[in-house]
């Protein structure tokens, strides 16, 4: 189980990947943000 602190970080970190895209809207994201984001999600989610 995840803890309360890390389900708050994941859901600013998500928060911040969703307002990052929409900011983007040219379609223009960078994607290696996009992808350290993903990355620390899966992380997240995998070690719950």
């Amino acid at each position: 189980m995840m803890t309360d602190d890390q389900h708050l970080e994941l859901k600013r970190i998500a928060a911040d990947l969703v307002t990052s895209m929409l900011d983007n809207h040219n379609g223009d994201w960078d994607d290696a943000a996009v992808a350290r984001a993903f990355g620390t999600i899966y992380a997240a989610v995998k070690g719950s």
